[in-house]
């Protein structure tokens, strides 16, 4: 059994891209994936009938991001 201090183990990968619109505007997307893996976990004591006993649980994370970048002073010109 997994307790809150415990430490995870997994993977992330991601890709992204910008398009310059203008000299001080770009725009992009990115997609990032985090995956710790499975765990079974008790998530409720006893034998009630919603959730009793023990579960597997998939710990993944998905993220997609559009960004508006703009530069602001001389750096990059």
């Amino acid at each position: 059994m997994h307790t809150q201090g415990d430490v995870l183990t997994g993977w992330y990968g991601g890709a992204g891209t910008d398009y310059k619109l203008t000299d001080i505007v770009s725009v992009g997307v990115e997609y990032k994936h985090i995956d710790w893996g499975d765990v079974t976990e008790n998530l409720l004591a006893g034998n009630g009938p919603i959730f009793s006993g023990k579960h597997n649980l998939d710990l993944t994370a998905d993220q997609v991001v559009f960004k508006v970048n703009i530069l602001v002073g001389p750096i990059g010109h």
